[in-house]
């Protein structure tokens, strides 16, 4: 019975997700990698933000001598695709165009001091991450069927000297993925009746720490009226948030709440629009009471 070990783990981490995990993100190989794969005796899984490669260990000599053999390349590539259609609006990336697409590899970064080596150039997944599409089809490790969708992120990972350790064994090597989550203005219109009434938008606990802009009453393309405050400041979009905002009513006698809890920005909703001179990505959430 063959023993195995792991060779190299991902793990895909999404701002946006409280658990953190990478989401409903599937890694999959390529055709050529599978065959690849197969070839050297390696076996991959694969979960929902997780990719794991591991080999035989009873075999170790073989894939080291692979390894050490120069002629020989062992580049593993994959295809990181999210099952979510919201990702593209949950997800601070920049959509890649028509002539680029995001790469990640494992040979132009080091372990950090944790022995994690993070697959990106800065701290999370950026612009500065994605390269030319026809510098990877000539190439040859994606097909432009993979390449012209424009929510698959690429992984190569080169099985080179760095899977080897000083004695004749192999390490196991630890990559991450950060992909940050998107801050977009939130603004809410509070419908029927609301439009006239003198309004605040508070945090729950009443400390402060978001302020709102009082856009005052507009008429909607329905010709009804709204109340419209926004953020003053854009705000992470996540799919379970640890604050609650708070509709009040000033009155004589002091501040009346009139929702306890108003409804918070999911990843719908979203466009673009002009704030202080620049196109930002704004959350509309309607309110009927």
């Amino acid at each position: 019975m063959s023993h195995y070990r792991q060779l190299f783990d991902l793990q895909i981490h999404h701002r946006y997700f409280a658990h953190g995990t990478g989401g409903d993100m599937d890694v999959v190989p390529t055709e050529a990698t599978r065959r690849l794969l197969q070839a050297t005796g390696l076996l991959w899984r694969s979960a929902p933000g997780s990719l794991g490669v591991l080999f035989n260990s009873d075999d170790t000599d073989t894939l080291i001598s692979r390894i050490k053999d120069s002629s020989e390349e062992l580049k593993l590539c994959f295809c990181l695709v999210s099952r979510d259609p919201a990702f593209s609006c949950y997800s601070d990336l920049q959509p890649a165009g028509d002539d680029s697409v995001y790469c990640f590899n494992n040979w132009t970064h080091q372990p950090n001091a944790d022995g994690v080596t993070l697959l990106h150039s800065g701290d999370h997944v950026s612009s500065s991450d994605l390269v030319q599409r026809d510098s990877m089809l000539a190439q040859g490790y994606f097909s432009s069927d993979t390449l012209r969708n424009p929510l698959c992120l690429t992984l190569i990972i080169d099985i080179d000297n760095s899977f080897l350790d000083k004695g004749r064994g192999l390490v196991c090597n630890q990559y991450r993925l950060d992909i940050n989550a998107r801050k977009t203005y939130w603004k809410y219109y509070l419908l029927h009746g609301f439009a006239d009434r003198d309004l605040i938008i508070k945090h729950q606990s009443n400390n402060g720490e978001t302020a709102f802009v009082d856009e005052g009453r507009q008429v909607l393309s329905n010709n009804q009226s709204a109340r419209v405050f926004r953020t003053e400041s854009p705000l992470q979009l996540q799919d379970r948030y640890g604050w609650q905002f708070q509709l009040r009513e000033r009155t004589d006698t002091g501040e009346k709440i009139l929702l306890k809890r108003l409804p918070l920005a999911g990843a719908g909703r979203l466009h673009r629009e002009e704030i202080d001179g620049k196109p930002e990505f704004v959350s509309e959430i309607y309110v009927n009471c």
